[in-house]
């Protein structure tokens, strides 16, 4: 902290505890930052839909996929709109703490958040179990990881394939046998889907028009979608060990050549 000039007026008195102040300017910076990336993330969202739509041509649309993509707009829309109002109120919180201890509670809660999606923690709550029935080879990969983004844009904040985590660097492959690979492990039929988040979004995400179910069916396969009030996934993802770009050289010496 720097020392205050001297002045003829007496100075405002100003708080002692320094680290409470830096933590409180830090979590103010990023819920505004955090802001802006929702706006932007809206944005990118509604260009895309829109550039998707024009490639395809209202057209050759039907009502009801028309009316899909409506939906899928609003509702992630809504939700974006719900995020932001939550991180302003969260901001005009931080702003009254002088203390710091309401930053470094949420700081707390925001640890244990991004533990969840990093997939080193597991996560319990509302969502949705689903069920896909289909015979060897029938449902390839990558209509898997379709339904796994659409999950992902409606907002999941966990999910889980058989017993494998799934987080943003989880590969999905196949091998020459026709087996579905997640995360290099072989999954076989039925594959059972665990999301943990708003159920109803999460169920009407997979089931658009055009969607994923709609694939899966096409390719023979059974789709069941159950909304539960509780669903839990408890498979971890074991994270990467650090990386140094240059060795890190011996306490009171060079490093070795």
């Amino acid at each position: 902290m720097s020392t205050p000039v001297s002045d003829p007026q007496p100075a405002p008195a100003r708080p002692e505890d320094g680290r409470g102040r830096g933590l409180l300017r830090l979590r103010l910076t990023r819920s505004t930052l955090l802001g802006g990336a929702l706006t932007a993330a809206l944005g990118l969202a509604l260009s895309t839909q829109i550039h998707q739509t024009q490639q395809q041509g209202l057209e050759s649309l039907r009502e009801p996929e028309l009316i899909g993509i409506l939906d899928n707009i609003t509702e992630r829309r809504e939700r974006l709109d719900r995020e932001l109002r939550e991180l302003e109120l969260e901001r005009a919180e931080l702003a009254r703490d002088s203390g710091g201890t309401e930053a470094l509670r949420r700081a707390d809660a925001r640890v244990d958040a991004l533990a969840v999606l990093a997939g080193t923690a597991p996560a319990e709550g509302p969502g949705i179990v689903a069920e896909i029935k289909a015979s060897p080879g029938a449902v390839g990969s990558e209509t898997l990881l379709d339904g796994v983004q659409e999950l992902r844009d409606a907002g999941a904040e966990a999910i889980q394939i058989g017993d494998v985590r799934v987080v943003a660097s989880t590969a999905f492959t196949q091998d020459d046998a026709g087996r579905i690979l997640v995360a290099g492990k072989a999954l076989n039929p039925p594959y059972r889907l665990l999301a943990v988040g708003e159920a109803q979004t999460l169920a009407s995400a997979l089931d658009i028009p055009g969607g994923v179910n709609e694939s899966l069916r096409q390719a023979g396969a059974k789709v069941e979608v159950k909304i539960e009030d509780s669903v839990l996934v408890n498979a971890l993802h074991a994270p990467s060990p650090a990386r140094y770009a240059h060795p890190v050289p011996a306490a009171g010496g060079d490093s070795a050549s």
